[in-house]
């Protein structure tokens, strides 16, 4: 189901941050189905493109320009704040990708964030084994975003058997200096 809002916001968010889409078809969609994603983006292209244009194209053979969507989760959306909404709205812009070559073909792709990475490798590994973990979160502490985020517990247990070490010597009255990485 198509949002006013939610397409608003896109437009708006275009405009701000991704002028590359600007003169592009873009959907917003909000989708009932539960599901543990909270957005997703897709390029529709072919004839899937061809049917979801206008009906004087289907009339005429003409039209059919590969666009994208951004397919959100309605639970989500309803219980996000506005800067929520926009952060998650930029976020899955992100992933859309336009290139122009020498003859001026625009070809759309979707595209990936920088990394990724599986939460319980971070919890035995850190962020030092890789130099692109490195790279963004000093990229988060120097923006100052860390600040915004509800930590609770600066340390809420340790895996492994170096974590497990670690609290038992706090446990034991031993005062621990924590450096960052860098």
């Amino acid at each position: 189901m198509a949002d006013q809002a939610a397409t608003e916001l896109c437009q708006t968010i275009i405009e701000d941050y991704h002028p590359a889409l600007e003169s592009l078809r873009v959907d917003v969609i909000l989708d009932k189905k539960d599901t543990a994603a909270w957005g997703v983006t897709k390029k529709v292209s072919g004839l899937n493109a061809f049917l979801a244009g206008p009906a004087i194209f289907r009339e005429t053979g003409e039209g059919g320009e590969d666009f994208f969507v951004v397919v959100l989760s309605q639970l989500v959306w309803g219980q996000l704040t506005d800067d929520q909404k926009n952060a998650l709205m930029d976020h899955q812009l992100a992933w859309c990708d336009v290139e122009e070559d020498d003859a001026g073909n625009v070809k759309l792709s979707v595209n990936g964030p920088a990394f990724g990475e599986f939460p319980e490798i971070i919890d035995r590994h850190g962020v030092n084994w890789r130099p692109d973990l490195q790279a963004f979160f000093r990229r988060v502490h120097k923006s100052g975003q860390l600040s915004l985020l509800d930590l609770g517990d600066p340390k809420p247990g340790r895996a492994g058997r170096i974590g497990k070490a670690l609290d038992d010597l706090e446990a034991a009255g031993a005062t621990l200096e924590y450096a960052p990485c860098r």
